[in-house]
Formats: C-alpha cells, sequence, structure tokens
C-alpha cells in the first residue's frame, strides 16, 4: 500500500469515527463535542484528501517524508478514539429537549461592544494605528504596551457581544431585531480589523446555540445554518484582506513558506494553502523532525502553557518557551522571535513532543471534560450572561484538544462573563429593592387614605 492510500485510509477512517459519535448523540443538536467533530472532519479528512489530491502539498516542512505525515495522523486517530470512549461513558444528554428561559438584556451586549470598541481606540492609540491590517507587519500584541492583555479584551468582548446580542433579542418582549443586527455588525467589523475570523465563527456559533434553546430546528435547517456559517466566514477572508491591502497576517503567515513547486500554483495547491486555518495535521511532520533532531521535552513545554499570556521575549528570557513556542522557533528560526506568526500545535502534539507517543491515551481527560460540559449545558434552565461567555469560552478551547495556548482566552471569558454577571445582578437585586420599596410605600398610603375616610365617615 503506498504512503498516499494509507493518508486516505486514516482520513476516511478519522471521518468514520466522528460521524459515528455525531449521529450517536443527536440532541440536542449543537454541543461542544460537535464543534470538536466539526473541526476534526475539516482537519482530519478533509485536509489530507486535499493535500493527497495535490500530490502532497502541505504547508509546514518542506519535503517532509510523507511517512512522518501518516505517523502523526495514526496517533491522532488513537487520540480521538480515547477521546470519543471517554465522553460516550460520562455524556447524559435529557431524552426531551428543554427550553430554558434567558436573562440578558440590550445593556449588557451593548457594555460589551463598548468596551472592545473602546479598547480598539485605545490601541489604536498606543500604537499609533500601527495595529490595523494595512500597516501591521507583526503580531498585534507586540506593538504596544499591555498588547497581549489589550488584545484578549477586545476579541472576548466583541466575540462576546455577537451571542449576547442574540440572546437579548430572545429575551426581548418586542424583538427589537435592528438592535441585535446593529451590536453584531459593528462587533463583526471590529473582529474583522482585528483579523479574527475564527472568533467571529465562534461568536455566531454560540449565537445558533441560544437560538436552538428558544427555537426548535429540524435538520435540514441546522444544516442549512451551517452553511451559511461557514459560507459567512470564507467572505470574511476576501474583506479582511481588501482592508489590510494584501499585508500578511497572523493567520496568513505560513502562507509565505508553504510548499509550492511553481511560480503559479495549482487550484489545488490553492485550497491547501486557503485552508491553513485546519493546518493541524501538517504540522505533524515538523513534531517528526524536532523529536529526530532535539527528543522529548519532558513536559516543560506544557508546563509553561501559563506564560502564553507574556509576550515572546519575556517568555525566552525567563526560560518559560511553551511547546508551540519551541517547535515554531525550530521551524521559522529568529523570523518568529521577531514576529510571533506561527503555528497552532494542538493537544495530542504537545503530549507526543513533551512525553512520547505512549501517552497519546490520555485523551481520555478532555473526553471525560467535555462529556460534563455538555451534560451541564443540556439541564440548563436559564441563560444569563455568563453562561453565554462560559459557552464561549468551551467552544474556542475546541474541546481541550488545540492549542493550549488559546485556553488564555477561555480564562478571559470566564472572567469576562463572571464580571458581567456579578455587575447586572447586583443592577437587577437593587431594582427588586426598589420595586419592593415602591409597593410598600404604595401600601402604607393606601391604608391611610383609606383610615382618613372612615374617620370622615364617623
Amino acid at each position: 500500500m503506498s504512503d498516499y492510500s494509507v493518508t486516505c485510509t486514516l482520513a476516511i477512517a478519522s471521518c468514520l469515527l466522528w460521524t459515528w459519535l455525531v449521529v450517536s448523540t443527536p440532541k440536542p443538536m449543537i454541543t461542544i463535542c460537535h464543534v470538536v467533530a466539526a473541526k476534526a472532519l475539516l482537519s482530519y479528512t478533509i485536509r489530507p484528501l486535499v493535500s493527497v489530491w495535490s500530490g502532497g502539498t502541505v504547508l509546514f516542512g518542506g519535503n517532509v517524508e510523507w511517512a512522518s505525515y501518516n505517523w502523526g495522523l495514526l496517533y491522532q486517530f488513537g487520540f480521538d478514539c480515547s477521546f470519543i470512549c471517554a465522553y460516550i461513558l460520562v455524556y447524559r444528554p435529557l431524552k426531551k429537549a428543554r427550553s430554558v428561559a434567558i436573562g440578558v438584556g440590550w445593556a449588557q451586549a451593548t457594555l460589551a461592544l463598548s468596551i472592545g470598541l473602546l479598547t480598539l481606540a485605545i490601541m489604536h492609540l498606543l500604537s499609533g494605528g500601527m495595529w490595523l491590517p494595512s500597516s501591521r507587519t507583526q503580531a498585534v500584541t507586540t506593538l504596544m504596551v499591555g498588547g497581549p492583555v489589550l488584545f484578549r479584551i477586545a476579541a472576548v468582548t466583541l466575540s462576546g457581544a455577537v451571542a449576547l446580542a442574540v440572546a437579548a433579542y430572545f429575551s426581548d418582549a418586542h424583538r427589537r431585531w435592528w438592535r441585535g443586527a446593529s451590536i453584531a455588525l459593528l462587533a463583526l467589523l471590529g473582529l474583522i480589523l482585528l483579523y479574527q475570523r475564527g472568533l467571529a465563527l465562534i461568536g455566531f456559533l454560540v449565537a445558533g446555540w441560544i437560538a436552538t434553546r428558544r427555537v426548535r430546528l429540524g435538520s435540514a435547517q441546522m444544516m442549512g445554518l451551517a452553511v451559511v456559517l461557514l459560507c459567512g466566514v470564507a467572505a470574511l477572508r476576501p474583506v479582511a484582506q481588501t482592508i489590510s491591502r494584501g499585508l500578511v497576517s497572523t493567520t496568513d503567515y505560513a502562507n509565505e513558506y508553504a510548499v509550492s513547486r511553481s511560480d503559479q500554483p495549482t487550484f489545488q495547491e490553492t485550497l491547501v494553502s486557503y485552508t491553513n486555518s485546519y493546518a493541524w495535521v501538517d504540522v505533524w511532520p515538523v513534531v517528526a523532525s524536532y523529536i529526530n533532531d532535539h527528543g522529548y521535552m519532558g513536559g516543560s513545554g506544557i508546563l509553561n502553557t501559563p506564560a502564553s499570556i507574556l509576550p515572546f521575549s519575556t517568555r525566552w528570557q525567563i526560560g518559560a518557551t511553551t511547546t508551540g513556542d519551541r517547535l515554531n522557533y525550530y521551524y521559522y528560526g529568529d523570523r518568529y522571535f521577531s514576529t510571533q506568526y506561527g503555528f497552532n500545535v494542538t493537544l495530542p502534539q504537545n503530549i507526543v513532543l513533551n512525553w512520547g507517543s505512549g501517552f497519546i491515551m490520555l485523551g481520555i481527560i478532555p473526553g471525560f471534560i467535555v462529556g460534563r460540559i455538555d451534560t451541564w449545558l443540556c439541564r440548563l434552565k436559564k441563560i444569563n450572561s455568563w453562561t453565554v461567555f462560559f459557552v464561549i469560552a468551551a467552544v474556542i478551547s475546541g474541546g481541550f484538544v488545540g492549542d493550549w495556548g488559546i485556553l488564555s482566552y477561555s480564562l478571559g471569558y470566564l472572567l469576562v462573563g463572571g464580571a458581567f454577571y456579578a455587575v447586572f445582578r447586583r443592577s437587577s437585586v437593587e431594582k427588586r429593592r426598589s420595586s419592593a420599596r415602591r409597593l410598600s410605600v404604595r401600601r402604607v398610603v393606601g391604608r391611610g387614605a383609606t383610615q382618613q375616610a372612615l374617620s370622615v365617615e364617623k
């Protein structure tokens, strides 16, 4: 059997595995695990098949030995099997769908949008406009003081505003759709300027999750919604490229070094380059090369993950580089040090790089966690602002099987969601107390008027 035949076999096996899981868990129609399944389908089925179709084109690794590509697919398949087994064991959905109450108002959505836009304004002032796509030549987080924090605040609040706007719409008795549309479009514009298509997709995905809790959608309608979301994200790319005037961005940096065998790339090569957001499988040859040259990291790369909120230069100076830092520096060299543009490293790649392939069955841990989260979300009785941010945090984590550096964003969503819930819960409590005081005053006044009337009659 040729190497390409092995690739096709593993890609189809991955497709059958995740399709079986989705068919086995049809309700509710949108869960965290379903999001993981969709990403796996794009990354480990469609992506490898397109690479084979193009004659072995990959984004990373140069003229790699195709056996290392298949080696990565095989270990990824083993990790996915352990993940799914753990998930099936703990996932307990309700037999009948439950309609939930929504406690999100327009004030929450407007506040999230305002914080996001204000943060963009601060970034503009601190960077002298260099954060804009048309002027950006390196990662946004390196262009200003506090860049990593400001970038995360803007990304978290703007993507959260999209989902909060939809939640507020369903909570509004008058169904003022134009409010929700205005907030969502402004937030989308901010995310386009940040070149965060993925966060825009997640915001709309969570919005769809909220909608399914209030409106019953059939399978055909859900498929249509998925197609609309995918087409919308595809349309965001040329829009963002127009704004950026063709300059390189974070997600497009790898295209500059993509493998190409001619000055005029074929359609297949263009398709491979265009789908770089799901190029996780293309990183496996780099993983194999790193292990051959440097061996395993012994767990230090994973333990340094919390330091990902710091600039790379700081992490380098204090010796707290993550697995992704080391692998990207190994591949890009000093270019990564100066620009911090690079590829993501998934959890199974982290495990193999740090401890070896013998620990690939640790996929049971994220599988168990995602199963418990989906069970809890299925049994929700009310959606509030913290719930919305929690769901976004769970979705952006990629089921905890993607790049662990992204977990700093998940933490940001949880913190912002907790702050929103605390502020607006206190506000609602004060409103109830004020309403109770007004009611008691009316009762006292009413009693006084009654007593006065009785005395006059006497």
